[in-house]
């Protein structure tokens, strides 16, 4: 999926520094960091595409 986002001269100018550092390219170090938060940061809801447990349903 794509998605265009904005960001400021300074972050991209501190993630180019940051994909340098780890050997990849501005484009790859940031796709994979944002996978990454993604998935340490969703709910476990969000994860399993908000299906509902029928055991907390009466």
């Amino acid at each position: 999926m794509r998605k265009n986002i904005d960001l400021s001269d300074e972050a991209v100018k501190a993630l180019s520094i940051q994909a340098i550092e780890n050997g990849t390219n501005f484009k790859n170090y940031v796709e994979a960091k944002l996978e990454e938060l993604a998935k340490t940061k969703l709910p476990q809801r969000a994860k399993e595409g908000g299906k509902k447990n029928k055991k907390l349903l009466p």
